[in-house]
């Protein structure tokens, strides 16, 4: 059993492009946006093996936010945390937890960026709300 830190999966200010705003003038085209993620492993997680098998593959979760990002489209940042929180959740067997950072430039005065953080536990992604990738379009 790991007894020190939990073991933590990090990509900084990964460059996405969503469709996210309260307006749909600001939702008809797709927005840049700053996503930092942090993807924390088992407290029994131990490299030991030195494989990728029981870890998170960072490229992958790169193209795989990415990927989610670009297919949704919300009103806010909070809701597009949620979703990407609790995709790399599902899709990623080693995470336990996982914070998604957004940062949203251009819509304060005076300010670099607009900038929401969501965690989601394996727990909460059982309770969590539609996400709107899987949305019925009708």
């Amino acid at each position: 059993m790991n007894h020190g830190s939990p073991v933590r999966v990090a990509l900084d200010a990964l460059r996405v492009r969503a469709c996210v705003g309260l307006t749909e003038e600001e939702r008809k085209r797709p927005q840049n946006l700053l996503c930092t993620c942090t993807v924390v492993l088992p407290a029994d997680y131990r490299p030991e093996h030195d494989t990728i098998k029981n870890t998170v593959d960072y490229g992958e979760l790169a193209r795989r936010i990415r990927a989610v990002a670009a297919r949704t489209e919300v009103k806010l940042l909070e809701r597009l945390a949620w979703d990407l929180g609790t995709d790399v959740i599902d899709v990623f067997p080693a995470a336990a937890t996982v914070t998604i950072s957004l940062t949203k430039s251009g819509r304060v005065p005076r300010c670099d960026g607009a900038r929401v953080e969501v965690t989601v536990s394996r727990q909460d992604s059982s309770r969590r709300p539609q996400s709107t990738a899987d949305r019925d379009p009708r």
